[in-house]
């Protein structure tokens, strides 16, 4: 794979305006498939755009050559996009990159995404394609980050209770217990015993917050951030008893980009970013709509 960048200066005495636009080349040793492009090349350069810059991305075009030694001969693949782009006005000139140049090793970093990408499977569309999308509602905006997150710690992260061996030796004790109740019965309690040795949703919510706390962040803090989450996720999924720290309207809205800071941290840090470059990228990112506070 090989990448061109070229840079373009404009602006006047008061504002200049940088705008790059990159060209790479991508060479395999067997022919793939279009699903297979969209899978392994695609998506994930496409993501990286969209998780890089803070801003949607859009494939314009996919074509191909069926004959590589007729140069007429072309096929043009035409899609659906799932999102636009918006017409540009002054805030699109603001830089709000994830990953700004200078700060980083792009080879490194090319290299590192596509393994985490590869990692995270079909899971990463709840992140991006949330991310890619031109108009969605808070409430489904809240749901899928928060998936996203869980299924983020699961993948990379997860760390059961107990061994499996354990597990099901324990499993097997329970049920033996119940031998002389109904088999209804029995499956009721095996079925969930099946799914017990997880850690729960806040437990991985708690743990990837933690991962991403600043200096002042306090526990106290930390705490009312997975509440939060929590609450919210539960009350949203079942309906059920409204918890303390469920977070609706504009306080949702504001907690969505409180978790997306969460989650963008964990990434850079999967990326392999020494803790000075990730904090260095997200002072970059957030210069402009930094979402915390002092507690």
């Amino acid at each position: 794979m090989q990448m061109t960048v070229d840079s373009l200066e404009s602006g006047g005495p008061y504002r200049r305006v940088e705008e790059s636009s990159s060209g790479i080349t991508i060479e395999v040793p067997v022919p793939l498939s279009l699903s297979e492009w969209h899978d392994q090349w695609i998506s994930p350069l496409r993501d990286l755009m969209i998780f890089a810059n803070r801003e949607r991305s859009v494939v314009e075009g996919i074509s191909g050559s069926p004959d590589i030694a007729d140069p007429f001969a072309s096929v043009r693949i035409f899609e659906r996009n799932e999102t636009t782009i918006g017409p540009r006005s002054h805030y699109s000139f603001y830089q709000r990159d994830l990953l700004p140049a200078g700060i980083i090793d792009t080879a490194k970093l090319v290299q590192a995404w596509f393994k985490l990408h590869r990692s995270l499977g079909s899971s990463s569309a709840f992140f991006f394609g949330t991310l890619n999308s031109p108009a969605i509602t808070i409430e489904n905006e809240f749901l899928n980050l928060m998936a996203f997150a869980e299924a983020y710690h699961r993948t990379l992260h997860d760390e059961k209770p107990l061994s499996d061996v354990d597990h099901e030796a324990y499993c097997k004790t329970m049920l033996k217990s119940l031998s002389g109740e109904d088999a209804s019965v029995r499956g009721l309690y095996a079925r969930d015993l099946r799914y017990s040795n997880r850690q729960s949703q806040r437990e991985r919510l708690t743990w990837v917050v933690r991962r991403a706390a600043l200096e002042t962040w306090t526990d106290s803090f930390v705490e009312e951030l997975v509440s939060t989450g929590s609450d919210t996720r539960n009350w949203l999924t079942h309906w059920g008893d409204k918890g303390d720290r469920v977070a609706e309207g504009a306080d949702l809205a504001h907690f969505n980009r409180r978790l997306l800071f969460v989650i963008e941290s964990n990434m850079l840090d999967d990326l392999g970013l020494s803790q000075e470059d990730a904090d260095t990228c997200l002072r970059h990112g957030y210069v402009w709509d930094f979402p915390f506070s002092e507690p």
